[in-house]
């Protein structure tokens, strides 16, 4: 089970909505995050394209927050 979302900040307005409520949907409560990197950061980072990564390790979701600052974040 997905822990936290991490849209890039160049996804389409369509994807971010569907993730916002997917995460949101049947009290999942997931957090989502929309960070200031794009597709090819991500890429960059874990050789794979993409506009959506989800972290599954609730210790490393809360590392991830800590670092991208709680004020950016929400659910």
């Amino acid at each position: 089970k997905a822990e936290l979302v991490i849209l890039a900040s160049d996804a389409s307005e369509r994807l971010k909505n569907e993730i916002k409520h997917a995460a949101n949907y049947d009290n999942k409560n997931i957090d989502v995050i929309e960070c200031e990197f794009i597709m090819q950061d991500f890429f960059n980072g874990i050789g794979k394209k993409s506009a959506v990564f989800s972290v599954t390790d609730k210790s490393f979701k809360e590392k991830l927050k800590t670092m991208f600052g709680e004020a950016k974040y929400g659910s």
